[in-house]
């Protein structure tokens, strides 16, 4: 196969926003000979909005697993593809991502198996990064894949139960995210999904740990407020024009463009990774998850559990937020998600907290990258917590 080009580590991903912007991205920094992949939902769209002579073409219909992974850098290889362009949600974006890092780099497929298979934490190594240029055009918002360095893919083996891995990066091999207005019209529910993940995202960030570095928390403060403010405007709109969505999908990936997440450690919301483990096993969405798990972990801060964060910050970033006390921030964050599923589940009984709070322990737990103060009785309190009524929580 012809030398991938090598993404130029000494800069963050590059953003144009506006009607024509993926075509302009993807003559400025895709190769000559590039593979295509499209999100289920809107291929058709994308293939008759924008024109792109490419080798091969792949259409991610779920959920990313490692064979998937594999099947994708595969093809990359065998055509001789110079980079990739992706238009989609944060599924199809992070296939993009872990094949543009695994194509040119052998046996490093096999190495983040390997690892994964072992804990659901694995960073690939500095000397084995060598990525292929990656232009996107997002779909939708809120999880920032279409600029984090980060991403996730799912492990099943032999019939048994599923895990969320996730792979960080050295940097992210997106070279240009391309905000098409008119790619970013989503279904209401999911443009509620983005406006939640976007702001719990930096909100429980700021409240479970302090960064080290004080430009750091003035910008999480910042991003808080307008994140909140996102929020907010996404349950009154019934229908977002195509230029505030635009808005917001940039306010969202603010939060990994920026220093607001900087000098908190691996692992600066660490209900994310308990969110993650609870939608594998009962089959629902992460922020589903995360919005069913809200109230128990809300309760840990107030109850003064600090390994989930701190009640003094809790307190200024609801005032930020535009919040009027935790009830309101429990209420707020169901109506953005419902999560009737997973809460139904979770006031069951406490075997799905048992089991959830086994399956953290094992994936994310004793630094990788959760603290040793996570414990399976620690994550447990807070999925058992999870079943509270509204009122019950600041009670």
């Amino acid at each position: 196969m012809t030398g991938p080009s090598v993404v130029d580590r000494s800069r963050p991903p590059g953003q144009s926003v506006g009607s024509g912007s993926l075509p302009w991205a993807i003559g400025q920094h895709a190769g000559d000979r590039p593979v295509v992949i499209l999100d289920h939902a809107v291929a058709v769209t994308a293939r008759e909005r924008f024109s792109v002579d490419a080798v091969a073409e792949v259409v991610v219909r779920a959920a990313v697993g490692w064979d998937e992974v594999r099947r994708i850098t595969r093809l990359v290889r065998e055509k001789g593809a110079d980079s990739i362009i992706v238009v989609g949600g944060g599924n199809a974006i992070d296939a993009a991502k872990l094949a543009s890092a695994c194509a040119p780099q052998e046996h490093l497929l096999e190495l983040l198996l390997a690892r994964a298979r072992l804990g659901g934490l694995c960073a690939i190594p500095e000397q084995l990064w060598s990525p292929m240029p990656v232009v996107c055009a997002p779909t939708t918002f809120g999880t920032g894949a279409e600029v984090s360095a980060v991403a996730c893919c799912e492990l099943s083996e032999g019939g048994g139960a599923a895990y969320k891995c996730l792979v960080g990066m050295p940097s992210s091999p997106v070279v240009a995210a391309a905000y098409e207005p008119s790619m970013l019209v989503a279904p209401r529910p999911l443009v509620l999904a983005g406006a939640a993940e976007s702001w719990t995202r930096v909100l429980g960030a700021a409240i479970a740990s302090d960064s080290r570095i004080g430009w750091a928390n003035d910008e999480a403060r910042h991003l808080v407020a307008r994140t909140g403010q996102v929020a907010a405007a996404a349950l009154r709109a019934g229908s977002p024009s195509e230029d505030t969505l635009v808005s917001w999908a940039l306010a969202s990936a603010s939060s990994h463009l920026g220093w607001a997440l900087r000098g908190r450690g691996v692992a600066p919301f660490p209900l994310w990774f308990v969110a993650n483990e609870l939608s594998m096993e009962l089959g629902v969405t992460k922020m589903e998850a995360l919005s069913a798990l809200w109230p128990g972990w809300v309760g840990a801060v107030l109850e003064g559990r600090d390994e989930w964060g701190d009640r003094a910050r809790m307190d200024e970033m609801l005032e930020i937020s535009g919040v009027c006390g935790v009830v309101d921030l429990v209420d707020r964050v169901r109506a953005l998600v419902p999560a009737r599923r997973a809460r139904a589940a979770l006031a069951q009984g406490s075997d799905v907290a048992d089991v959830v709070a086994a399956r953290v322990v094992a994936r994310f737990g004793n630094r990788r990258p959760l603290s040793r103060r996570f414990t399976r009785e620690s994550v447990g309190a807070v999925l058992r917590g999870a079943a509270r009524r509204t009122d019950e929580v600041a009670a």
